[in-house]
């Protein structure tokens, strides 16, 4: 999929890095994709397999012209292992990174398999070490391309399940993540929606439905499909972020009623929902919504900071609530003797 052309020069808004590649930008190899200063417009105007030529190492900046991303693991190998606590995660940003090049070039096939030799080298070398997470989703990218039927009948709405096996593994996900990633930077949203959905990407496909102006659908589809309060609340921002106020605030409540128990994953996850909401309904003079927000923050937190944030909210309430609050607390499946005494009571 050689999706960029000169006209096309925006998709390579793809290789933003993360914070550590940004906080790392004296690598040549980060310099020279564009992701420092000003570089980067420049950058975002040549064609993608200009990308994929400095990750086989013929980078045009001055200097050694030894594979750049080469360069990096001897480097982490010989001086940065025995001592490193995050350098090694660019691995794994690397890995896709490369995996999104890929999958815009138009390699052939003898130049994908040549590659993916490469980048099995370096990972049973980083193996060593102990770094399990580094290039395999771009070996899984240059193995795979975009040549299985399947996928190709998925993308095009003709089959409803990615991967066809079920449920797919961490590395499955995290390419199909690449995947959308790609789809959405050549521009080819149906291809996209088909693929998110098929692959259960919820959140993915409703906030997809919200870039395209399709409201309704996205909140539909939230409803009956949304099983998380992170789902959520990714969608319910990418709706604020759309100026679509109201159905920010009816997305994000909902989600409040998708945590499951403390103990669980869907227990924690309603908290940072749970923040973002009572703090955009309060901003906005949503002051019932907002106490509904600040007590599910505390009641899945326990926190005397969350437990402080409900009283701005609940008015000449609050006594009554905070009698309710040390109930629940007291409640908590974990010890909580005298802990009521040290949560004010003004």
């Amino acid at each position: 999929m050689a999706c960029l052309t000169e006209h096309e020069g925006h998709a390579l808004s793809l290789y933003r890095p993360s914070s550590f590649l940004w906080e790392r930008d004296n690598f040549l190899w980060c310099l020279d994709l564009g992701v420092g200063n000003a570089s980067f417009k420049a950058a975002a105007q040549a064609p993608c397999q200009r990308v994929v030529r400095l990750l086989q190492g013929t980078s045009r900046v001055s200097g050694p012209k030894e594979p750049i991303a080469e360069a990096f693991v001897d480097d982490w190998l010989e001086h940065s292992f025995g001592s490193d606590e995050h350098l090694y995660e660019l691995f794994a940003d690397l890995g896709r990174l490369m995996a999104e090049a890929a999958l815009m070039s138009d390699l052939s096939a003898d130049e994908r398999d040549a590659l993916a030799q490469t980048l099995e080298d370096w990972q049973a070398r980083l193996e060593e070490y102990g770094v399990d997470e580094g290039f395999h989703v771009a070996i899984r990218a240059l193995q795979t391309a975009w040549d299985d039927p399947v996928l190709a009948a998925v993308m095009a709405g003709k089959d409803k399940a990615w991967p066809p096996s079920g449920r797919g593994n961490w590395l499955d996900d995290q390419l199909t993540a690449v995947r959308l990633r790609v789809l959405e930077a050549c521009g080819r949203t149906q291809e996209y929606l088909n693929l998110a959905r098929a692959a259960r990407a919820h959140t993915s496909y409703a906030v997809m439905l919200v870039k395209l102006e399709r409201m309704p659908e996205a909140i539909e589809y939230a409803r009956k499909s949304f099983e998380t309060p992170d789902e959520a609340l990714a969608l319910a921002t990418a709706l604020r972020e759309a100026a679509a106020h109201d159905d920010a605030l009816t997305i994000a409540e909902a989600g409040l009623g998708l945590a499951g128990d403390d103990d669980d994953e869907a227990g924690g996850a309603v908290i940072p929902l749970a923040h973002w909401l009572r703090d955009y309904a309060g901003g906005i003079g949503k002051s019932a919504l907002a106490l509904k927000a600040a007590r599910t923050a505390f009641e899945h937190s326990l926190s005397l900071e969350d437990f402080g944030a409900v009283k701005p909210w609940a008015g000449d309430a609050w006594d009554a609530i905070r009698k309710d609050l040390l109930a629940h607390l007291a409640r908590a499946p974990h010890p909580t003797t005298g802990l009521a005494s040290t949560y004010p009571k003004a």
